[in-house]
């Protein structure tokens, strides 16, 4: 709120309202200028080099451990090193990538398509990170892949997702209810159940 108020009574900046969100820090850094300037981009890069970090260590140590399965091969520390390091940069450079992919064909704000994606990604994830904390039973790799599919795609008819319906050419559900970020609720539940389906009870 604080920083909407600076841009309303900043009339050089009031214009910037109107336009994505993402610009509002990046004008009020030019507006600073000099050494003001200067500590706003540095507090920004910090906050959000702090999350950029966790994401790096994540991706890079699953696919280290879980993939690869680097403990489980006889290789020497020179080539666990390499691999890793290869691996950080890949990465790095994967989400560079995407960073650029989102300000080249994103068109609202990067915040809203970050949730919006996280509609249909993240409810398999919650089910079946719920089926696992809730339950004893184990569902099969040919179970995970179908209802990874077919649950987000029905989320999709349902939340008429304008996106996904230009890339596919197939028109989603046209009913009074427009969904929101609730969507990944139902996502999740329906990946629950559908994981349930395709599960036995663990011995």
């Amino acid at each position: 709120m604080v920083m909407i108020e600076f841009l309303k009574q900043s009339p050089e900046l009031s214009g910037v309202l109107s336009g994505k969100s993402d610009l509002f820090f990046p004008s009020i850094a030019f507006h600073l200028g000099g050494i003001a300037g200067m500590a706003f981009v540095l507090g920004l890069a910090a906050a959000t080099f702090s999350s950029a970090d966790s994401v790096l260590t994540t991706l890079t140590t699953s696919t280290y451990f879980d993939l690869i399965g680097v403990d489980k091969r006889d290789w020497d520390d020179k080539k666990k090193k390499q691999v890793r390091s290869l691996l950080h940069a890949a990465f790095a450079i994967l989400l560079l990538l995407s960073i650029l992919g989102f300000k080249a064909f994103a068109e609202g704000a990067i915040i809203d398509v970050v949730l919006g994606l996280a509609n249909y990604t993240y409810g398999p994830l919650i089910g079946l990170f719920a089926l696992g904390i809730y339950s004893k039973r184990v569902p099969s790799g040919l179970g995970i892949l179908i209802v990874s599919i077919c649950v987000p795609l029905i989320c999709w008819y349902l939340g008429k997702n304008d996106y996904v319906s230009d890339l596919i050419g197939i028109e989603p559900l046209n009913w009074g209810y427009s969904f929101g970020y609730e969507l990944i609720l139902l996502n999740g539940l329906m990946s629950f159940l559908g994981f349930w389906m395709f599960s036995l009870k663990s011995k």
